[in-house]
């Protein structure tokens, strides 16, 4: 909805382990350590290890299930790719692009302790 501007850097996220996937209704939550969270609620792009992409809406908890093969997966690399939508590599060699999918609505947000939280 609002855009992320392309110099907004994200390497924060790197080094962190995902700890937790939250499957809601309309949206799901990634828990990664150092209280980071990232709160999807429009669509994101699973790649797996052998390039095969499985496209993941939040509204459906089916779908969102499938994150849970990054649990214990560290953030090996993130992207800022300047048109909204973030790409995160993990040590599993799945990566996970997260995309500005809503003009009208929150897509997602990425939150940390004692920052701003960035809502897209």
């Amino acid at each position: 909805m609002y855009g992320l501007d392309k110099n907004v850097k994200l390497d924060f996220l790197v080094g962190n382990e995902l700890t937790q996937v939250s499957v809601g209704a309309y949206q799901v939550i990634l828990r990664l350590a150092g209280d980071i969270e990232i709160s999807i609620e429009g669509r994101c792009d699973l790649t797996d290890d052998d390039g095969t992409t499985t496209q993941i809406h939040a509204k459906s908890p089916q779908d969102t299930a499938r994150l849970s093969v990054l649990v214990k997966s560290t953030v090996s690399n993130v992207t800022n790719r300047g048109d909204g939508s973030v790409q995160l590599a993990f040590s599993n060699g799945y990566s996970l692009l997260i995309t500005d999918s809503n003009k009208n609505f929150e897509s997602y947000q990425i939150s940390r302790p004692s920052n701003d939280a960035i809502v897209v």
